[in-house]
């Protein structure tokens, strides 16, 4: 088939958990035979030519929501030919036609930072926005209107689907699709680190909840809020290096402020052999499999794209 992947976030360019995700789906779905063109306004626009999609996968289009509600970007948006107005009319086109709908966090359905009202209910005015109508109803047609809408866990898919019932039969849980031979081959009888704590430092990765520990070692991409006295902060390690670190911690703590849609350190420290500390709800563990186990993750891609060609075809 030929396809549009549609994802304000470019995929292979930097970004968090949900665009390794995303790229690793891409290259599954280019190794199976299909044409992905792709989609994309940040950091650089990707705006190839629309021509012959068969179907659309539209993943996570409403991500960075304070950049897209700027007023310069808005204003963009109208004018004819920019970036932004060529974006939306892609996106308008895709959302008319087949598609199936993916959510790597809860960007489609609220614009506020992550998921401050837990998602416990629908509401229709939002208690963080000065009164204003809640985004999930500016955004209800983009799941209503999709052949199927994915998502990273079963507590992912509970909340979202709580937020807009009329999805209810028509979602997939989508297993995670990291490689687990990088971690289990670089565990390491050595370990110094006592205890590990990765991820951008927010309070929706529970940044705010870590406390002073002997031998704590934070990695994060950037220090954007207090570190706790004696930590060992680390900033230039990319992706490729973590699976050496995971191998050398005890244990891992993670204690998310709002519900993890999967949280992709937790596996991977699993698959490191580290001890899991985990407090909050953590969509990895709703699966209610070991995480350690390589079996849980293999032909997760495959899976996802046989459902994929299923409901486009």
């Amino acid at each position: 088939m030929n396809l549009g992947f549609v994802s304000y976030v470019d995929p292979f360019g930097p970004g968090g958990g949900g665009e390794l995700i995303s790229r690793e789906l891409v290259r599954a779905g280019r190794e199976r035979g299909h044409v992905l063109e792709l989609f994309a306004l940040w950091p650089k626009p990707r705006l190839p030519r629309v021509s012959g999609i068969d179907g659309w996968l539209l993943v996570d289009v409403h991500n960075v929501p304070r950049r897209q509600h700027r007023v310069d970007q808005r204003l963009l948006r109208r004018i004819p030919w920019t970036s932004q107005n060529r974006f939306s009319r892609v996106l308008r086109r895709a959302s008319r036609e087949a598609y199936v709908h993916m959510d790597h966090a809860y960007v489609d359905t609220c614009n506020q930072p992550y998921l401050p009202c837990n998602g416990t209910e629908p509401l229709n005015v939002c208690p963080f926005a000065r009164g204003k109508p809640c985004f999930r109803l500016e955004t209800a047609q983009l799941y209503s209107n999709a052949r199927s809408c994915v998502f990273l866990s079963p507590l992912h898919e509970r909340v979202i689907t709580r937020l807009h019932p009329d999805i209810r039969g028509r979602t997939f849980v989508h297993r995670p699709s990291l490689d687990p031979s990088l971690f289990l081959n670089a565990r390491s009888p050595e370990r110094d680190i006592e205890w590990l704590w990765v991820g951008a430092m927010s309070e929706a990765k529970g940044a705010d909840r870590i406390r002073a520990r002997p031998g704590l070692t934070i990695v994060t991409p950037r220090v954007a809020s207090p570190v706790p006295e004696g930590a060992n902060v680390v900033t230039d390690l990319g992706y490729e290096d973590m699976p050496g670190v995971f191998g050398r911690a005890r244990r891992f703590i993670f204690s998310p402020r709002w519900p993890e849609p999967f949280g992709r350190t937790v596996a991977e420290a699993a698959l490191g052999g580290c001890e899991l500390h985990v407090q909050g709800e953590v969509g990895a563990l709703s699966f209610g499999r070991d995480l350690a186990d390589p079996g849980f993750y293999l032909g997760a891609c495959s899976e996802l794209w046989e459902h994929i060609e299923r409901v486009l075809s």
